[in-house]
């Protein structure tokens, strides 16, 4: 029966590893994503997943809004470089909360015995955008978000990988516009 259900998973995994970032992305993509986990194993993928937006405004007012985006999260800005237009932290840490949410709301590590992991682990983060011109005056935000999560308690332990939910990359977007059209009025 495994192997049944192994069939569909590596035609959907094979059917999307043609599809990437651009060559000229400034970011890198995750080196690998979890695509599905049991107690047989892990199969994981080397596809780059990094969520695209089309942002009608110029790269530096995209650059300037993107940096309060990131201030009301709560990321420590390590990356701020805006002749690439490229803004964020490629290592932090949180506990428990990334902005006002909670990180089980941004995130799947998995469940421990006191709920979410991403909720109860240390989660180690890389969070990236950037904003490429569009060749028309306006931008094309690309952000990387890579997560891995530790449990602290007791013995030490392994990071278990962590997979986004799509919601923070969507927040990111949502405020980088809401700001950006607050700046128009």
């Amino acid at each position: 029966m495994r192997s049944l259900l192994s069939l569909p998973v590596l035609a959907l995994v094979s059917s999307c590893a043609s599809s990437g970032s651009s060559p000229d992305s400034g970011i890198a993509p995750p080196t690998e994503r979890v695509v599905a986990a049991d107690t047989h194993g892990v199969l994981r993928t080397t596809v780059p997943a990094n969520a695209k937006a089309h942002i009608p405004a110029s790269p530096s007012r995209v650059f300037g809004a993107l940096k309060s985006v990131y201030e009301e999260l709560g990321v420590p800005p390590a990356i701020s470089d805006p002749a690439t237009g490229r803004f964020g932290n490629g290592d932090f840490w949180k506990t428990g909360k990334l902005g006002a949410e909670a990180l089980s709301m941004y995130l799947n590590c998995g469940h421990s015995m006191l709920g979410p992991a991403a909720d109860n682990y240390r989660v180690y983060i890389s969070l990236v955008s950037q904003a490429h011109p569009d060749g028309k005056g306006e931008t094309d935000l690309e952000t990387s978000f890579v997560a891995q999560a530790r449990n602290m308690e007791g013995t030490t332990s392994d990071r278990v990988s962590c997979g986004s939910t799509g919601r923070l990359e969507e927040r990111i977007q949502k405020r980088l516009v809401e700001k950006l059209n607050a700046s128009n009025g």
